[in-house]
This record gives C-alpha cells, structure tokens and sequence, in this order.
C-alpha cells in the first residue's frame, strides 16, 4: 500500500517519501501501459520527472501528465506543483 509523504518535517526525508511515494502509486500506473517514469528532481514544490519508452509521441502523454501524474503529487503534497518532464528517447 502507497504511503502519503504529508506528515514528515525534515525535507530531506519529505523528498525521500515523496519519491518512494510517487514509484509506488504513479510508476506501475505508467509502466502498465508500456512507459517508463522516475522522479529525478525535488525542490520544494517543484518535481522533475523522467518519461520514456511509449510515453514518447504518445497522444494521451498530456493527460496521464496533467491529470495522473501532477495529480496525485499535488495529491500527497498537498499543495500545487510545478511539473518539469524530461524524455528519455533511445539513442541511435
């Protein structure tokens, strides 16, 4: 079961349980429908995440963004998000 990061005072473990959090509920939610996602960055509240495999050129990505991914992270944190998407794309 996905914890809530919501209590914990010392940022540094906040992050930590942020992030466990996130590739707990949001990463099987991706990976099901054959993506790939990782949070790579916290500051405050701002999230840097890393999206790849079908997550890339996929028409739906804008919503499962929005509406999943920033979500449930505004969700746990329990205040708005600035979401920053990085894509992972194979290298030729």
């Amino acid at each position: 079961m996905a914890r809530s990061p919501s209590s914990v005072k010392d940022s540094r473990l906040e992050n930590e349980e942020l992030i466990a959090f996130a590739h707990e509920t949001i990463r099987p939610l991706i990976e099901a429908d054959g993506g790939s996602f990782e949070v790579s960055h916290i500051a405050g509240n701002e999230v840097t995440v890393r999206l790849g495999k079908a997550c890339v050129g996929c028409p739906g990505v804008y919503y499962t963004k929005e509406h999943v991914i920033r979500a449930l992270l505004e969700h746990a944190l329990g205040t708005s998000v600035q979401l920053h998407v990085v894509w992972e794309t194979l290298a030729p």
